[in-house]
């Protein structure tokens, strides 16, 4: 089949216009996890929004936005960006972990255990949803289930910060706060550990009554 000159430059401009829409996306989430890695979640959001409007099928788009949003503590536009990201792409293990955090926080916690079963087929030994399911067992009562779950995630990734704040408030819980603190200690020899983590151990020495560590 030939084309005519007309239909060869609609084509053209067809070609130019979706690489510039590819470029400008491309750009997008490249600020986007730069607002994130500098905790700007506010702009960080928009920018993964503003990709979403040129790409809405975007699945990491959708998790990035949703992660920028709970950060925030819009924990509603976080979980419908988890749930489209979900929808996109069934496999994102991120999404499903981190809604499965939302359903729990939420009082649901049988429905975050209905949203990370299908993780586990694909990914058993992925530390967030170990992690996920590890707190999902804690608020269903289920205490050894959360200990396994959240020593197999620390194993797995010791530098999970989720993971280890979950594990260290178990031991806490059951009387073995200085495995607690120790535990949390040598998470925060990490390079970049976060703030949070320290406010964590803090919490573990005033429940310790150990007053100057955590001053």
């Amino acid at each position: 089949m030939r084309f005519g000159p007309f239909a060869a430059l609609v084509t053209a401009t067809l070609l130019v216009a979706c690489g510039g829409a590819t470029v400008r996306k491309a750009g997008y989430m490249a600020k986007g996890h730069e607002y994130l890695a500098a905790h700007d979640y506010e702009k960080a959001r928009l920018e993964f929004r503003n990709a979403l409007q040129l790409d809405p099928n975007d699945a990491e788009a959708s998790f990035l936005a949703g992660e920028a949003s709970q950060h925030l503590d819009n924990l509603r536009e976080a979980a419908q960006m988890f749930e489209t990201a979900i929808q996109v792409n069934p496999k994102h293990i991120g999404a499903r972990a981190q809604l499965a955090k939302i359903y729990v926080y939420a009082g649901a916690p049988d429905k975050a255990m209905e949203t990370l079963e299908p993780g586990f087929a694909i990914a058993p030994d992925d530390a967030d949803l170990l992690t996920a399911r590890g707190l999902t067992h804690l608020k269903q009562g289920d205490k050894p289930g959360a200990r396994a779950d959240a020593e197999k995630a620390v194993h797995i990734a010791p530098n999970n910060e989720d993971a280890v704040a979950l594990l260290a408030f178990i031991y806490s819980g059951v009387g073995e706060s200085q495995q607690a603190i120790d535990l949390v200690s040598n998470a925060l020899r990490t390079p970049g550990a976060s703030v949070n983590l320290r406010l964590v151990l803090v919490q573990l020495y005033l429940g310790a009554d150990q007053h100057p560590q955590a001053v």
